[in-house]
């Protein structure tokens, strides 16, 4: 139990600079990220459209809401899909 209160409490700096690390040279990348107007995925979509990718998100907003990414909808790297991963269709226009 101390082992892993010990790891919530202090972060891994190795696990920090990994992260950073891959997140570095994403500038010009076009990246799909799927359920991107939820909690989480609104986060991430948050954190690549400040490093200047290109972002693309699928999402049916059964959960997630569209004003977590109203910020980013007049930009254009940016691009709002809605629709179910689960539908070929809309599966094939996200990956465009």
């Amino acid at each position: 139990m101390r082992r892993l209160r010990r790891f919530f409490q202090q972060p891994n700096t190795n696990q920090v600079v990994k992260w950073r690390k891959t997140l570095t040279g994403l500038e010009a990348s076009k990246i799909l990220v799927t359920g991107g107007a939820g909690f989480i995925g609104s986060h991430l979509v948050d954190r690549l459209m400040k490093l200047g990718c290109e972002v693309t998100i699928l999402d049916n907003l059964s959960q997630g809401r569209l004003k977590n990414v109203e910020q980013w909808l007049e930009n254009k790297r940016f691009k709002f899909l809605e629709g179910d991963l689960k539908e070929p269709v809309d599966a094939m226009k996200g990956a465009r």
